[in-house]
């Protein structure tokens, strides 16, 4: 299973933090609305010239198993969206976060 997502520490009781990778058109949003799973957003990250980004985002900790599940599905839709990039650039992702 492809990595595009990372947890972040967090002391909240309710919440637990993540990072992902989603692009411009914010995909993942259409997701999160079909697995009926709330997300809040915070900040983002975006090099110049890529047409991805990472965001920061928080959720409820109850929700967490829906949120993954739709994070599971966003390498399909980015490649039929024409984004055959984004398995390379979360495996790069992956190699400097994880390492």
């Amino acid at each position: 299973m492809l990595k595009n997502y990372w947890k972040i520490a967090s002391p909240s009781l309710l919440f637990f933090r993540f990072m992902f990778i989603d692009t411009a058109d914010y995909l993942a949003d259409q997701l999160f609305i079909r697995h009926k799973v709330r997300v809040w957003f915070g900040k983002e990250f975006v090099k110049k010239d890529s047409p991805f980004r990472l965001i920061l985002c928080k959720v409820k900790k109850k929700d967490v198993d829906r949120f993954l599940d739709a994070l599971g599905e966003l390498e399909n839709k980015m490649l039929l969206r024409g984004y055959p990039e984004y398995t390379e650039f979360c495996h790069q992702a992956a190699g400097l976060l994880d390492g």
